[in-house]
């Protein structure tokens, strides 16, 4: 049978409502989006005959307070319910009719990752529409987690985990979870798992691909660390997605490049800057619109000031330029000078991603991985950051006005 949408409870969760204080967290969280949408993503999955089964939006609630400190486990929960009367009204089940473990197992293999990642998607819309998620500026990085499975087993029990390499001396056998994030509100808007032995940059254009699609969330730049560092990553972003990158270069694979690229040899990048032969930052000298180009010049003549390498480098009073061709490098120049101020700023705010992944370990589970295979282990992610998020839209939304507001 289809669960029922709207059925009775019993005195005793009636009872126990009376009890519950408006400002319960648990209750602001679940109260603060519509849930009516998962009926429509559920309903196909579910018979016209047999038992009636607990209701989907419930069982998603369940789900949800693992991830919100409620409980440790499925069987915790399941525990919990059967004596809790808040958890169990504000989760939605009758008192004298609370789920056992197996049923949240069931549930998740019911609904499948593909329908748990509609679920992610649908409270992403809802918090862009109530404008928690803002936009513009964004971040990408992964983090990892380890494989519930003992790597040292010559078989290990989870097929999907695959040893990977965070340094050259810090190994972990598990997966990587992927995500671009809103640096204003430091909140995924979306997220991909893979085994562990996959690199960062595979992963980059699918996420900005998939969060252009997102509707009224417009971005428009992005940041990454040196695992980004690939030239399809910037082709791809300016050209094909319109977006400006501030990737900082992998020192292991820059040289041949920065080589190529520049136009006086006698000038390098150093430490985030383009330098001189006397290792002092050049002077930005403009931007030619119709040769598309950018023109700088020597320190020492533009500023005036004394150099010991004046006489083998330059004899104008001018000094030495050089110049950078965007669409000759878009990986050393792009659309924003490397080493400027401007992307100084809006590299640094790819730390936003780095709180996200530690808030969504030690606050909402991502790292107390229980199951095995990485169709459960996204289902896992999911909850997790979709946990974080209606956190994030509760603290958001006035506690005196309901949801509906946002969409009336």
């Amino acid at each position: 049978m289809k669960p029922q949408k709207n059925h009775l409870i019993s005195w005793v969760c009636y009872a126990a409502s009376l009890k519950i204080k408006p400002n319960d967290p648990l209750k602001l969280i679940f109260e603060s989006i519509h849930w009516d949408f998962i009926y429509s993503l559920t309903d196909p999955l579910y018979a016209n005959y047999g038992v009636t089964p607990h209701d989907p939006v419930s069982l998603f609630k369940a789900q949800l307070a693992i991830y919100l400190g409620e409980a440790r486990s499925d069987r915790d929960l399941a525990g919990k319910l059967t004596y809790d009367g808040r958890l169990c009204y504000l989760c939605g089940f009758d008192y004298l009719k609370t789920p056992d473990h197996s049923t949240f197992t069931n549930f998740r293999n019911r609904l499948g990752d593909e329908t748990f990642y509609k679920i992610f998607r649908n409270i992403i819309a809802q918090a862009v529409a109530i404008g928690v998620i803002h936009g513009i500026d964004f971040a990408v990085d992964s983090t990892h987690i380890h494989a519930y499975s003992n790597p040292r087993k010559p078989n290990p029990s989870d097929k999907d985990a695959a040893w990977g390499y965070k340094s050259e001396d810090y190994a972990f056998f598990g997966y990587k979870i992927h995500m671009i994030v809103d640096v204003k509100s430091q909140l995924p808007v979306e997220i991909t798992v893979t085994p562990g032995n996959e690199h960062d940059s595979t992963q980059a254009l699918p996420l900005l691909k998939s969060a252009k699609h997102i509707d009224n969330l417009p971005i428009q730049n992005f940041a990454a660390d040196a695992a980004y560092d690939d030239y399809e990553i910037y082709r791809a972003s300016i050209n094909d997605l319109g977006l400006t990158p501030f990737i900082a270069l992998n020192p292991r694979s820059s040289k041949d490049r920065m080589a190529s690229s520049l136009s006086d040899l006698s000038f390098s990048y150093k430490q985030g800057c383009f330098c001189c032969a006397a290792g002092k930052p050049a002077v930005f000298a403009g931007y030619d619109r119709s040769r598309n180009r950018f023109k700088f010049r020597c320190p020492a003549a533009a500023k005036h000031t004394a150099c010991l390498f004046k006489a083998a480098c330059y004899k104008s009073e001018y000094g030495r330029t050089f110049y950078l061709f965007p669409e000759d490098d878009l990986r050393l120049v792009g659309k924003i000078i490397r080493g400027s101020r401007t992307w100084q700023i809006n590299y640094a705010r790819r730390t936003a991603v780095e709180r996200c992944n530690s808030e969504s370990k030690l606050l909402h589970s991502l790292d107390n991985l229980r199951v095995r295979g990485i169709a459960k282990v996204k289902i896992h992610a999911y909850l997790s950051v979709s946990a974080m998020i209606l956190k994030k839209i509760a603290l958001a939304l006035p506690q005196s006005r309901s949801p509906a507001y946002a969409f009336a």
